[in-house]
């Protein structure tokens, strides 16, 4: 059991034995197939049958003939079967069995270098389209795909693009080639503007084949909103910085933000912010017309209701 276990865990020795097995078996492998070989040269040569051939070999030159050219053999076929154990012995620790790579106490190699860069490269990223500019957040994940985005519903575009950018559709039938605006588009599903926008990204700065650009394209991920399934979240592994900084709206301020903040004047006591306490809707008169035997009346209206308030006048 000694022997056994400092073989496993000394790898030099355990190759230095399998390799001398090899050469072992290439000895005994010699020794049974000369005879053979020595029996296939004379058929050739001879041009006979095997019985013929057999019983002029024994009649003329004895048994002693099926041993003519076993040295060289023997050492030829030692030497290949030690050289191949040892190749195949090598090549299956470096590349299989994962206990032999921890074993291995050399520097990785150049290609070792390069599978670990790609395994840490190769990793899914998350990043929030909310309030992001399409175009600038579609060359960013180009380069990074895969990619889950967020929130493609809230995407935003310069100024009027929203109106001026459109979409060329061509479904190769008779009188189906559209061009249709941007904001349509979003409307009806607000995740196909910004893959389009991501596939023209690819074919300008990444990949000018449409091969490849179809496997990335594969790879993007795109939700509306910030609901994401489980199976996706497990696979996340680092999140993207939005291409441009999304400032807080005057609603998500709170108290102690606002008092923080330095004031520039004192308002008034009686002054009304109207985003935080809305102004009520300003009362208005109309008259009503008076039937025969009625006199006229005025009626008032506000907000909280309808206030009718009879008055004597004349017309």
């Amino acid at each position: 059991m000694a022997s056994r276990t400092n073989n496993k865990e000394n790898p030099r020795r355990l190759l230095m034995l399998q390799a001398i097995s090899g050469a072992f078996a290439g000895v005994a492998a010699a020794i049974v197939t000369n005879p053979l070989e020595i029996l296939r040269i004379r058929v050739q040569v001879h041009r006979t049958s095997y019985y013929e051939t057999l019983r002029r070999l024994y009649v003329h030159e004895g048994v002693a003939v099926f041993t003519k050219g076993l040295p060289p053999r023997m050492i030829s076929n030692g030497l290949y079967s030690c050289l191949s154990m040892m190749a195949y012995e090598t090549v299956k620790r470096a590349s299989v069995l994962p206990e032999f790579k921890l074993s291995m106490s050399s520097m990785p190699s150049r290609f070792q270098r390069v599978k670990q860069w790609l395994l840490f490269n190769r990793q899914w990223h998350i990043i929030d389209a909310n309030q992001q500019d399409a175009f600038d957040t579609a060359k960013k994940i180009a380069y990074h795909l895969s990619v889950v985005v967020i929130n493609t519903r809230h995407v935003a575009m310069h100024a009027f693009d929203w109106n001026h950018i459109s979409f060329h559709f061509d479904r190769r039938y008779p009188r189906s080639k559209n061009d249709l605006v941007a904001h349509q588009i979003h409307e009806y599903d607000p995740c196909r503007v910004f893959w389009l926008i991501t596939s023209g990204a690819l074919k300008e700065h990444v990949y000018r084949s449409n091969l490849p650009r179809r496997t990335c394209l594969e790879r993007l991920h795109l939700f509306p909103d910030a609901t994401i399934p489980d199976f996706l979240k497990k696979n996340i592994g680092n999140q993207l910085e939005q291409v441009q900084t999304v400032h807080k709206k005057s609603t998500d301020y709170t108290e102690e933000e606002r008092a923080k903040f330095p004031r520039m004047f004192k308002l008034s006591e009686d002054h009304i912010l109207d985003w935080q306490e809305p102004l009520e809707t300003p009362a208005w008169e109309r008259y009503v017309i008076p039937e025969k035997d009625k006199k006229p009346r005025v009626v008032v209206k506000a907000k909280g209701g309808d206030k009718e308030a009879a008055r004597k006048g004349k017309k």
